[in-house]
């Protein structure tokens, strides 16, 4: 059995680590929920048939959820804390590109360094819940 010690740090970072997956929940169900008004929000034209935003929005809900999964234990789901940092720099670059190509409005140019920014901390936590698993 691994334990890590209940230091304020470890505290702080599970609580960050679980507010910051609320945002997506929020977002996967506006994706499914309100399809419309959520591409209008983002300024881009909604879909004909909004089957695959319905599905994206499923998956970055289940994702959130993983997040959720992943606190309530951390240094059992160690790994899925550092994927959840690789997820997070992932959609770094995929939000730069969209910019890039001027897919997405530049009211969103500030996601991109907050998300490389999370990833960071996530990163952070899940290798200090790995160090201190292996020490214990």
């Amino acid at each position: 059995m691994y334990a890590v010690r209940h230091t304020v740090i470890n505290r702080v970072l599970k609580w960050f680590f679980i507010l910051t997956a609320a945002p997506d929940a929020v977002i996967g169900l506006l994706m499914i929920v309100c399809t419309d008004p959520f591409a209008r929000f983002l300024h881009v034209s909604p879909p004909e048939h909004p089957l695959f935003v319905w599905v994206s929005g499923l998956m970055i809900l289940f994702v959130s959820i993983g997040y959720l999964i992943a606190a309530s234990d951390p240094p059992r789901y160690r790994a899925y804390i550092a994927l959840a940092a690789a997820i997070r720099w992932g959609t770094a670059v995929l939000l730069a590109y969209a910019m890039w190509r001027g897919l997405l409005r530049h009211p969103f140019t500030a996601l991109v360094p907050a998300e490389v920014i999370v990833g960071a901390i996530y990163f952070y936590y899940a290798a200090r819940v790995r160090r201190e698993a292996s020490n214990a």
